[in-house]
């Protein structure tokens, strides 16, 4: 399923959009990158405050996870999860 998502969204980054900066400056880092450093540039999309979030929480989560983007945590959350049912 992430394999497809990812691949959608590959195919998706080749169309220009309306807004087409905000796009490619909040969405792709959000996947590829640092997901909290880049709510933090773009408040109007992901006001962490509003659900009670530090960005130093963000930042630090899971050893900083999220920083090294969606994907990667996503990959990261899998793998944990995988190991803990195995867990015997």
């Amino acid at each position: 399923m992430l394999s497809k998502m990812l691949d959608i969204i590959s195919k998706s980054s080749t169309k220009t959009r309306y807004d087409n900066d905000d796009y490619s400056g909040f969405f792709y880092p959000v996947l590829n990158s640092k997901v909290c450093t880049t709510f933090s540039l773009y408040p109007q999309f992901a006001n962490l405050t509003k659900y009670g979030l530090k960005l130093s929480d963000c930042m630090s989560l899971r050893d900083g996870a999220l920083e090294r983007g969606f994907e990667s945590a996503t990959r990261t959350y899998f793998s944990t999860l995988s190991e803990a049912f195995s867990v015997n």
